[in-house]
């Protein structure tokens, strides 16, 4: 968590717009990896098995250099390897096409 006091606003933090107190709180996202599990009939409450991230092996592997988080995620969604990215866009044309069509 980082705090953001009246100083840190006027001097580099001008475009925040901040209530006339003495500090702001903001949340900042840490390298944390938190637990995630299958949850029992999608109860949030009922956490079942933990499950690791990952992607599809059989459309294409998650290579080792990538990091494990949502930046990693990224560059495999836009590897240019990845079928899936141009499918979607083909996808979303031909629904399009079709919308005009029908």
């Amino acid at each position: 968590m980082i705090q953001i006091t009246n100083d840190d606003v006027k001097g580099i933090l001008n475009f925040v717009n901040k209530q006339d107190t003495n500090k702001l709180i903001v949340s900042v996202m840490g390298d944390t990896v938190r637990k995630t599990f299958i949850l029992k009939r999608g109860n949030y409450d009922a956490p079942g098995d933990e499950v690791q991230p990952g992607t599809p092996k059989a459309i294409l592997p998650f290579p080792a250099n990538y990091p494990k988080n949502r930046l990693g995620l990224a560059m495999w969604m836009f590897n240019k390897k990845n079928p899936l990215t141009a499918r979607s866009f083909v996808n979303q044309q031909w629904q399009e096409f079709l919308d005009a069509v029908l």
